[in-house]
């Protein structure tokens, strides 16, 4: 009725129900409110909405975001939580993932135990597995199970990873340029970030600690600590070696 603030149907409603002034009317009181409400869809502000809960699936897989874990083959896929935009979207039969963030393990098939925090953190993995990885663009080259078992935290730390194993690397862009270098501990900001592509066995601690050289076995640590020669392998530096 266009001259009543009521609108009262019995039966069917064959046509859209649409208040005379826009954002003005209520669908009901917070005296009086409907018991039930079927739809299709739902659009506009929802922050005022009540008693929403996610909950988990038979296999105990979370999922929350567009594309989330929407490839899950069957039941195969179990205990992952993806959250976030295009997150684990190509995930088959994974299990034991953790992922947050925007496109984080955005082509990720079948590897397991992956932590992924970030934005287009893991992005390029499919198969990689038993990852650390919490930072934007952390390890965003790893791809495939020959990269696992690494410790990735900072912003773009390892993004040149793609089978290096067991590292350790936190800091800004610490270890950037590693692509298969395995067991080094990097820690500080910019850290090992121009270590040969398969530097191994190298420990580099401080700030641009160990920042360009193609060895393996140094230890560094300080503040620009720095190998004696780019290729020496075998060596200890403490402190700032200028």
């Amino acid at each position: 009725d266009s001259g009543s603030d009521e609108i009262v149907v019995y039966g069917s409603l064959d046509s859209d129900i649409v208040p005379k002034t826009n954002n003005a009317r209520k669908l009901g009181t917070s005296s009086y409110g409907f018991s039930h409400v079927y739809a299709n869809s739902f659009h506009g502000n929802g922050s005022n909405l009540t008693g929403i809960s996610i909950s988990s699936d038979a296999q105990y897989n979370t999922v929350v975001g567009t594309n989330a874990g929407d490839s899950f083959s069957g039941t195969s896929a179990q205990r992952n939580t993806l959250i976030g935009y295009n997150v684990g979207t190509n995930i088959s039969s994974a299990d034991d993932n953790t992922a947050v963030g925007y496109n984080v393990l955005l082509n990720q098939t079948t590897g397991n135990r992956n932590v992924a925090l970030g934005s287009n953190v893991m992005d390029a993995s499919t198969t990689a597995a038993n990852n650390v990885a919490i930072g934007y663009g952390a390890m965003t080259k790893a791809t495939n199970n020959s990269c696992n078992k690494n410790v990735a935290i900072g912003y773009e730390v390892a993004n040149e990873l793609t089978t290096g194993q067991r590292n350790v690397l936190v800091g800004h862009y610490a270890g950037y340029d590693l692509t298969s270098g395995s067991f080094n501990t990097f820690v500080g900001d910019f850290a090992g970030a121009n270590a040969s592509n398969s530097s191994a066995d190298n420990t580099c601690i401080g700030q641009n600690a160990g920042f360009a050289f193609n060895g393996s076995n140094n230890i560094l640590i300080g503040h620009d600590a720095a190998v004696s020669s780019y290729t020496v392998s075998n060596e200890i530096t403490l402190g700032n070696s200028s």
